[in-house]
């Protein structure tokens, strides 16, 4: 897949960004990708092999924020230098055209930071996907515990430490960082995908039960067993049927 792509690594600020476009046939489609890791991890090859799965479907242009890690940066920090890059983004390329995509920590982001944008009255991306999203911080649901021994991709006990620092001193529940406790309406369309056996399933379908509560439309897809941030396992079946729906999404 990489000898397929052009690759550029891009200074911005006082970070990096990639540029990750088609050789050939590259469509005016971009996603903005905001990785997981708790806040406190890089990216990894299971990640790249979820951009790449996408970018073999879609032909659309990844643009993937290097942002820095907690303790280092905070909310603070990294809200700033997403929000900088996106509106970069903007500057060549259409809202109507961009998409929001995160798995677990960036999954929670980009709810939370496509709320800001709302409130700022900047604009708002086409769509959103979020991967196994991390939606409350505070860790305080009971129901994850009873998926803690059989999710083999995460932990209850090091998402808690990863969330006392990259809060900083904002508090676990405000909406800034746990989006579960946000304002949900006139939000962009939105697709959710997680598994039965991911530690934040709990969270994840309060989140859910919230968008039904209140009569806003959410394209919700569960799938039995599956754990943490299974799309990017490439060699699942199920991998392949979530990251095919989020290219179709995109295409449409």
């Amino acid at each position: 897949m990489v000898r397929k792509l052009n690759i550029n690594y891009t200074k911005f600020e006082d970070r990096h960004y990639w540029i990750l476009q088609p050789k050939t046939g590259a469509t005016d489609k971009v996603v903005f990708y905001v990785h997981g890791g708790a806040y406190v991890q890089n990216m990894i090859s299971f990640q790249w092999f979820m951009v790449g799965a996408i970018i073999s479907r879609t032909n659309a242009t990844f643009i993937i924020p290097d942002y820095d890690l907690a303790p280092r940066w905070t909310y603070t920090k990294l809200f700033s230098f997403i929000k900088n890059l996106y509106l970069h983004v903007l500057e060549k390329n259409a809202p109507e055209k961009v998409y929001l995509l995160g798995d677990s920590a960036g999954s929670g982001f980009i709810l939370s930071f496509a709320m800001s944008l709302r409130d700022m009255k900047l604009p708002l991306p086409s769509k959103i996907f979020m991967v196994s999203p991390w939606v409350d911080l505070s860790m305080t649901n009971q129901d994850c515990y009873k998926n803690d021994k059989v999710d083999t991709m995460t932990s209850i006990s090091g998402l808690i430490q990863a969330a006392k620092l990259f809060a900083g001193d904002i508090d676990l529940k405000d909406p800034r960082i746990s989006p579960l406790y946000g304002n949900l309406h006139n939000l962009p369309n939105i697709s959710m995908y997680d598994g039965t056996h991911d530690v934040l399933n709990p969270d994840v379908r309060l989140l859910r039960d919230r968008f039904q509560k209140e009569n806003i439309p959410l394209n919700y897809y569960e799938f039995p067993h599956m754990f943490h941030c299974f799309p990017a396992v490439p060699f699942l079946r199920e991998a392949k049927v979530a990251n095919q729906n989020i290219a179709d999404a995109i295409l449409e």
